[in-house]
């Protein structure tokens, strides 16, 4: 009761749209993690913080730029303020009374933002995507003067099905709203470019920030002879994972429209030789944690005291991904850019292709699929058991396919060559004002 009550004060403070209110939730929200500034540092206020990743904090570290983190559950609870639905995707939506609930919106971040941008010197705001609670924000600042930049996170598309919905998008929410919008990869750029979703000469190729890292680590890493133990890493995925109509994604509710036979197969025979090789660590890793075990499980009709019952299984949630390819003698997974990862390290990656993937209706789900001269494909269950004991129990030539392998990574993920953070920070100094 005291929650909900403390809920509408804090709305009808926001409503009144008071100098003095607008100025406490700049006060008490808005810190700096970087304390020094000097006459060059650039300024930037991030939406939707966590959607980078580690990205705000390599730039911070590297570059002189300080980043102002915009509280997601303050964008989520300003939001809530103004639109009566919360789920509205109000950057397509036409609704006369959510236009008129988006123009009040908007009139007050016009005020609130100014106040900020103000009172922290922003120079630029930058976000992750086309997301509704950062949209107006985007809006409004664009108006202001500020330039936003827009770091698209959304860039694996190792398949025509992920292209396909990327292609869409950039249709549906056409036009623009930024100043400037950066990509991973020509890919992505090229299909922005086509759908007429954004100019020319405002889209930029800079690659994957976080990768520039992984990269100097493959160079310098020489020591995949000294792994203290044989490990198995198993990237996991769900029946719907690949496909962009999966609802929720990656565990739908009506599985059967999708892969369940091909997710229970892959995990079922990783599992079985965790089992039958208690001297080899078998890890698979979730993708978040909460269900995503849960949902496994369920799926596979396995309870939670048999995986337990294999001492050398563990399920991961928090593990470094390129920590666990570093220490593995093989990698399995599907539609993840980890295998792409993997690969350029020179690391066994082995791709299941039977069950429902091998179908024809599943065809565009299909990743990387004119790269599969640099990956071991397994057609059934047999043959994905014996390629992972056979890479267990040898060692592989590095060398092979190298040029290959490095043409997929640049095609579908990062730079091998060039930094992607001297890229992108190129690209912010040429758009704020310094």
């Amino acid at each position: 009761m005291i929650k909900f009550i403390l809920k509408k004060l804090f709305k009808y403070l926001v409503l009144s749209n008071l100098n003095i209110i607008n100025y406490f939730i700049i006060k008490f929200f808005f810190k700096r993690t970087k304390s020094k500034i000097n006459s060059d540092t650039i300024i930037l206020l991030a939406l939707n913080p966590f959607r980078f990743r580690n990205d705000l904090e390599i730039i911070e570290k590297e570059k002189n730029i300080v980043i102002y983190r915009f509280s997601f559950p303050l964008q989520c609870f300003l939001f809530s303020c103004f639109y009566s639905n919360i789920y509205t995707d109000i950057g397509k939506n036409k609704d006369p009374s959510i236009m008129k609930e988006q123009q009040k919106y908007q009139k007050y971040l016009n005020r609130f933002l100014d106040k900020l941008f103000s009172m922290k010197n922003i120079q630029g705001v930058i976000g992750a995507g086309v997301y509704r609670q950062d949209y107006d924000i985007e809006i409004v600042s664009k108006n202001l003067g500020v330039p936003v930049l827009i770091f698209t996170r959304e860039g694996n598309l190792n398949s025509e099905e992920t292209k396909n919905s990327f292609k869409n998008k950039c249709i549906e929410y056409s036009p623009f709203h930024g100043t400037a919008m950066l990509v991973h990869n020509d890919i992505q750029r090229d299909i922005a470019i086509k759908t007429g979703y954004v100019k020319e000469e405002n889209i930029y190729k800079a690659g994957i920030i976080r990768m520039d890292s992984w990269i100097k680590t493959i160079k310098n890493h020489t020591k995949n002879t000294s792994l203290d133990k044989k490990s198995v890493i198993l990237f996991s995925f769900g029946p719907g994972t690949g496909h962009s109509l999966s609802s929720p994604p990656h565990w739908p509710k009506n599985q059967r429209k999708y892969m369940p036979n091909f997710c229970k197969e892959v995990h079922r025979t990783v599992i079985k030789y965790a089992k039958e090789n208690p001297d080899v660590n078998v890890i698979i890793k979730c993708k978040w944690k909460g269900d995503w075990k849960k949902n496994l499980l369920m799926l596979l009709n396995i309870n939670e005291e048999y995986v337990k019952s294999i001492r050398n299984l563990t399920f991961s949630y928090d593990d470094d991904a390129h920590n666990l390819i570093l220490k593995s003698n093989v990698v399995i997974g599907f539609a993840s850019t980890t295998l792409a990862e993997a690969v350029i390290a020179s690391k066994p990656v082995i791709l299941p292709y039977f069950s429902e993937i091998s179908e024809k209706k599943f065809e565009n789900i299909v990743c990387y699929k004119e790269f599969f001269d640099c990956f071991n494909i397994s057609e059934n269950i047999s043959e994905l058991y014996s390629s992972i004991d056979y890479y267990c129990k040898n060692s592989v030539d590095k060398s092979k396919n190298l040029h290959r392998k490095k043409e997929l990574f640049n095609k579908y993920l990062s730079f091998t060559d060039v930094s992607s953070l001297d890229t992108h920070y190129e690209i912010i100094k040429s758009h704020v004002k310094c």
